[in-house]
């Protein structure tokens, strides 16, 4: 799949004139094609170490997305590698720089504290991982991300086998196995917190 795709990427810029009048005869209007940065962006539900491997010793303008596709047929995408142009934007390094990127409303960061805080309570062997726009936290897998917005967070889970809760999630994938949780006030933490420790032990 990363071979066809660096293919047809070569493909297009060998034809740029082509590309142009294609766009130009489907559009019915003069385009113009930037072409000083062009990159892949390879979308499937899941890659393999192998493939992620190669992607960063290839370098290049390269992304890796995942996607989940929920029951309402709503599609959520995640970043898994990111280009070298996004890689130069500021990316947070500990909580409190990820929530100041994310400029959430003063009670939405608050109960964002006491969630990560809590969720590294679990267990010592709970790795976290702060990426721009989720903190991550994993086992022998990912198992929660947690995405702090300005007015709610949303709780991004992974389990072996769906909770019989369903009714709390705003979305979820049967097949997937995977769930959204909102959160938009300080009393659904408890909840949030009884669904993470099942995902997390799932993971044992």
């Amino acid at each position: 799949m990363i071979l066809q795709a660096l293919f047809y990427k070569n493909w297009l810029l060998d034809h740029k004139a082509d590309f142009e009048l294609l766009c130009r005869n489907k559009l019915k209007e003069s385009v113009k094609i930037d072409w000083s940065n062009p990159r892949v962006i390879i979308i499937a539900q899941e890659f393999n170490k192998w493939d992620k491997f190669a992607v960063q010793q290839m370098g290049g303008n390269i992304e890796l997305k995942t996607y989940k596709l929920y029951e309402d047929n709503r599609l959520y995408l995640e970043d898994l590698i990111v280009g070298e142009e996004e890689k130069r934007e500021a990316v947070p390094i500990d909580i409190e720089g990820y929530i100041r990127s994310r400029q959430p409303r003063k009670e939405i960061a608050q109960i964002f504290e006491t969630l990560t805080q809590k969720i590294e309570e679990i267990s010592d062997d709970i790795i976290r991982v702060v990426a721009k726009t989720v903190v991550s936290y994993r086992t022998t897998r990912n198992f929660a991300s947690i995405e702090l917005q300005k007015t709610k967070i949303t709780v991004h889970l992974n389990f072996q086998e769906m909770p019989e809760e369903r009714g709390l999630f705003s979305l979820y994938s049967s097949e997937r196995k995977h769930c959204h949780l909102n959160i938009t006030d300080k009393n659904k933490i408890d909840v949030a917190l009884k669904m993470i420790r099942k995902a997390y032990e799932d993971t044992l």
